[in-house]
């Protein structure tokens, strides 16, 4: 079974044919990890399924980019210098996963951001300022999306686990 798309193959197939990630084997005691379980959630209920096939390499690498002990908060597909991605909270940092893998992944620990700002222009634009650099996120949704995902982010510069009882708040909500 594929840990992000959930789909089910023959035991003798070892890779996804849509996500091309290796399969959890059906005898598996481990199963996904937990974060590929909340990767998985919050893509199902953040992305349709056209935004999902979008950026389905860039979720299927967020695991990958995570360090020690750093786990997603909150996610959404966003563009940044003009590459389709995805944009994840986490306790540690903001990370950019672009969709195409020939692009770098990085990241912006949450101890370096400055001040956060929501636009709503192109898209829903986040803007993160450090110390360094001023970061530019587009195509983040709607008005009240980008509210709510600039809110957490704010939030998880103080207290990752407020962020994460703040974007379960956001999520319980009925949209």
């Amino acid at each position: 079974m594929c840990w992000l798309c959930g789909a089910g193959y023959r035991a003798s197939v070892t890779e996804c044919g849509d996500c091309l990630l290796p399969l959890i084997p059906p005898d598996s005691r481990t199963g996904a990890t937990p974060d590929q379980e909340r990767i998985h959630l919050l893509a199902e209920h953040h992305l349709s399924g056209k935004e999902r096939d979008r950026v389905r390499p860039a979720l299927a690498a967020l695991p990958d980019v995570l360090v020690e002990d750093e786990h997603v908060i909150w996610l959404t597909d966003a563009k940044h210098r003009r590459e389709r991605g995805v944009l994840a909270i986490t306790t540690q940092a903001l990370c950019w996963v672009p969709a195409d893998v020939e692009v770098e992944a990085g990241a912006i620990d949450l101890t370096t951001i400055e001040q956060v700002d929501t636009w709503p222009g192109d898209g829903g634009q986040l803007r993160v300022t450090t110390a360094d650099d001023l970061h530019v996120f587009t195509d983040v949704g709607s008005s009240v999306w980008l509210g709510q995902f600039g809110g957490v982010l704010t939030t998880a510069l103080q207290s990752p686990d407020a962020a994460r009882a703040e974007a379960e708040r956001f999520d319980s909500l009925e949209r």
